[in-house]
């Protein structure tokens, strides 16, 4: 047994660590929820620090929930994209192409199935970080300069599984 990575946040919480697949390029790709991270990779060094809720963050800046990749001897974190609330499912295609699925208040609004694009804010929490229901703006701040489309609203609930098929049998 080896440790990669240290201070991921949200230990048995339903907000923590999720999905962790392989992608064509070797790397492991895996998604944090917004429980906040302190990471330390297998060298002892921090490799960055993620807050949670209303705080404003220093440093990187990455808000809430981040989806992630790293090489498979635990170097070279990186986070692709940002600003979710709770990230379920990761998948990853041939091309490297990187889909997820992100969760809101169960049943109360709606889940979304997301193309992961780097550097991506995904509108989670909006300027300020604040939220929806404090800035008056819609639910996943869709209309705001620089927050991705969603690829398919998917209802209310919890995605649970989620792969990319590249076959011609379906």
């Amino acid at each position: 047994k080896e440790v990669l990575l240290t201070g991921l946040g949200g230990i048995d919480h339903d907000h923590g660590v999720h999905a962790v697949v392989f992608g064509p390029d070797g790397k492991y790709y895996f998604n944090q929820g917004n429980t906040g991270l302190d990471v330390t990779d297998k060298s002892g060094m921090r490799v960055f620090t993620q807050g949670t809720g209303a705080t404003i963050r220093s440093g990187n800046g990455y808000y809430e929930g981040v989806v992630l990749r790293m090489n498979g001897d635990g170097t070279g974190l990186e986070v692709i994209g940002q600003n979710f609330r709770n990230p379920y499912e990761v998948a990853v295609d041939s091309f490297g192409n990187v889909f997820q699925t992100d969760n809101d208040d169960d049943g109360n609004a709606w889940t979304r199935l997301l193309y992961n694009m780097e550097g991506g804010n995904y509108g989670f929490r909006g300027p300020m970080n604040r939220s929806w229901l404090e800035d008056r703006g819609t639910h996943w701040h869709l209309e705001l300069p620089g927050v991705a489309a969603v690829v398919e609203r998917l209802g209310p609930g919890s995605p649970c599984g989620l792969l990319v098929y590249e076959g011609t049998l379906l």
